[in-house]
């Protein structure tokens, strides 16, 4: 459809952004970028500086999409996902403070946003803020309750704390959605050792063991 009326207005930036999501989701990664960039040509929003940054991050252009988050930023200090974007590639290269600066950004714009407060999660609990991570995740899993890895990863951060009792309920919760999670079965042996239980937390690290060799 993208295709077909480009051959009638071969410089309409949305038909052009239409066809570049398609290329991507194909992989057809030079095709997204090309079409990204003859878009940018006709109309330079921050949307569309955002999403070929994106695709020059799945071209391994890690300085390519940097420019192009720091452009969207230039022209729309507000958008939040140029903030997110630039601060997944901090992430990516173990630069959390830089990486946090940017996520605290994306928060105060979108304060609810789950993917923002979980990859703040991750950020704070690097830099050795523990209680910082398990609000955001708090946050996170109030917005979205069906997602595991949230509840997973609250888990691991309680019993890194050593708050056992609140550890168990969230691993517990991580397993209802995804049962067969070994990560989460070995954690739960974990915190069942820390409660005291030994015997269940054996059986739970045989439970991730066998897991692991299906």
């Amino acid at each position: 459809m993208a295709t077909s009326a480009l051959v009638v207005s071969p410089r309409n930036a949305a038909l052009l952004e239409a066809r570049a999501i398609i290329s991507l989701q194909m992989s057809n990664f030079e095709g997204a970028r090309l079409d990204l960039t003859t878009a940018l040509d006709t109309s330079r929003t921050a949307e569309l500086l955002v999403n070929r940054g994106v695709v020059l991050l799945y071209m391994h252009d890690r300085m390519g999409a940097m420019v192009d988050f720091a452009a969207a930023l230039a022209l729309a200090p507000t958008c939040a996902l140029a903030h997110f974007n630039a601060a997944n590639v901090y992430l990516g290269h173990d630069q959390s403070r830089q990486a946090l600066a940017h996520l605290d950004a994306a928060v105060r714009l979108a304060p609810e946003d789950e993917g923002f407060r979980a990859n703040r999660a991750v950020a704070r609990a690097t830099l050795g803020d523990v209680q910082g991570a398990i609000d955001d995740l708090g946050v996170a899993i109030n917005t979205s309750p069906e997602t595991a890895t949230l509840w997973f990863n609250r888990a691991m951060l309680l019993a890194k704390q050593g708050v056992w009792a609140a550890a168990e309920a969230d691993v517990n919760c991580c397993l209802l959605l995804a049962p067969g999670d070994a990560r989460a079965h070995g954690l739960r042996g974990r915190i069942l050792g820390g409660l005291g239980d030994r015997t269940a937390a054996l059986c739970e690290h045989a439970i991730a063991a066998r897991l692991l060799d299906v």
